[in-house]
């Protein structure tokens, strides 16, 4: 999460990629990288529009889009780098028939509201407490004070010996709803957010976890039991694990007929395997112009040729 933004000048993707291009019908999209600077240009026939970009999103792992401006506005730009395939093409929701000129083929040109929501997920301190964007004061990533708010009161009252968790809001504090849909799902999509998009968002809401897991027949128990959130599994301040078996031991603490629970409560046990569970019940799933894979947080037995469970 700390790689969740970049300025384009600091963008390592781009820095090791310095001259990209697609076509997409009669557009041509190059971003080409100028003395420390990536230039965005978009040309169609003989006309085009050349413009720095000013930050990178994503850290470019499943992929990364950019941010530009043009007369006076933001603009998401309408192609995205893909790892995948180590290429442009376009970012995903984009529409795939041509654009009807040059300033709609930049890309979505973003609202007031759009902004404040892509850099208050991105980036800290975007966002002030009247919920105003704040480009010129922001930290590009997610640092400390992203979810755990100001932290000055925290740091002087550690400073003066008090607990460790003085003056400063822990979201481990959170269960249930709270936590898995209003907290993280504020920015990786709650259920409510999901719900009302067109079509659930389609085969795309793959991406969106936490609405995801809300579909899983154990996510409404207890509110209060902690196994079964987004950091029973995920420590945010340490490095994604992408080996299935770190998991085993928190599907194994609700679903092992000797589990402990601290809930008091356990589940059916697995009658194939205790092992690399998640590879059979959070399958990872391509999702198309994505050029990736992931994994769906919809815990559930996954029937051999079953179609995608929106």
């Amino acid at each position: 999460m700390a790689k969740a933004l970049r300025s384009a000048e600091n963008c390592q993707v781009l820095a090791s990629h310095p001259s990209l291009t697609f076509r997409h019908g009669e557009f041509t999209y190059q971003i080409v990288r100028e003395s420390g600077r990536s230039l965005y240009k978009v040309s169609y026939r003989d006309d085009s529009i050349s413009t720095p970009l000013s930050y990178c999103f994503g850290h470019g792992e499943s992929a990364q889009t950019y941010l530009l401006q043009h007369n006076g506005a933001f603009y998401e730009s309408r192609v995205s780098f893909y790892p995948g395939i180590e290429r442009l093409d376009l970012t995903l929701g984009a529409s795939k028939t041509e654009p009807e000129s040059l300033e709609a083929a930049l890309g979505q040109k973003l609202t007031a509201a759009d902004a404040q929501k892509c850099f208050g997920c991105h980036a800290t301190n975007a966002v002030n407490e009247t919920q105003t964007l704040r480009i010129e004061s922001l930290t590009p990533g997610i640092g400390c004070e992203a979810c755990h708010g100001p932290g000055a009161a925290h740091v002087a009252a550690t400073k003066a010996g008090q607990p460790p968790k003085t003056e400063i809001f822990s979201p481990t504090n959170l269960a249930g709803d709270a936590l898995s849909q209003r907290f993280c799902g504020s920015c990786h999509r709650s259920s409510e957010e999901v719900m009302s998009m067109p079509d659930l968002g389609g085969a795309g809401n793959i991406r969106f976890q936490p609405y995801r897991l809300a579909k899983s027949s154990c996510y409404y128990g207890d509110p209060k039991d902690r196994r079964i959130s987004c950091i029973a599994c995920h420590n945010p301040h340490e490095a994604l694990v992408r080996e299935p078996t770190f998991y085993d031991a928190k599907c194994l603490s609700c679903h092992a007929s000797n589990a402990n629970s601290r809930a008091g409560t356990t589940a059916k046990p697995c009658r194939t395997s205790t092992r690399r569970c998640s590879t059979c019940h959070m399958p990872k799933i391509e999702l198309a112009g994505a050029h990736s894979q992931f994994t769906d947080h919809f815990i559930r037995i996954v029937r051999s040729g079953a179609s995608y469970p929106k």
